[in-house]
């Protein structure tokens, strides 16, 4: 079988600490909360903590 390398992701998953006020950068794009590859946000609250 051949794969296309534009049609395949490979990742390992993992968690990573983040800080109120930090900027974070989508690697792949998420339909179901509108946000688009690439993008950057800004993280707002955490565990229900707004920031």
């Amino acid at each position: 079988m051949t794969l296309n390398p534009d049609a395949v992701t490979l990742y390992q998953a993992h968690k990573i600490t983040v800080s109120p006020g930090e900027k974070i950068r989508l690697t792949v794009t998420d339909k179901e909360r509108m946000a688009a590859n690439n993008e950057i946000g800004i993280v707002k609250k955490l565990k229900g903590i707004p920031c």
